[in-house]
């Protein structure tokens, strides 16, 4: 049983207190969500520095791009009232890291491309 900040607070019994604990809850909240929001956008911007979106006098560049696209994506998740849903999400992250060991191993053991046999192992 998954408790929300609202009722996590409700268990306080002064108003003051509920209160003052629903603004932490909800400032560490949002702190943690631009953190990554930050985080995210820095990383594919050091994946991809090239890209930008130009629409008529309407210029993104890499770093602001990816950044309204992470929040974007983060939005729609802290959005969600149903939990198997963020649930789901994290299924497909297991099965794309699942899939991505899967394509190195097989490329590292198909046609000679990589794990050489070379040097001394300790």
């Amino acid at each position: 049983m998954f408790l929300t900040n609202a009722k996590f607070s409700g268990y306080t019994n002064p108003c003051i207190l509920m209160e003052l604990l629903q603004i932490i809850l909800y400032t560490e909240l949002y702190s943690c969500c631009v953190e990554f929001i930050t985080l995210e956008g820095d990383n594919l911007t050091r994946l991809f520095p090239s890209t930008s979106l130009d629409l008529g006098s309407f210029k993104l560049d890499s770093v602001h791009f990816f950044g309204i696209l992470a929040a974007f994506i983060i939005i729609l998740t802290v959005w969600l009232k149903d939990s198997r849903i963020v649930s789901m999400l994290s299924a497909g992250g297991v099965f794309a890291t699942l899939l991505i060991v899967i394509c190195v191993f097989c490329v590292g053991t198909i046609n000679c491309v990589g794990f050489h046999h070379t040097g001394q192992l300790e």
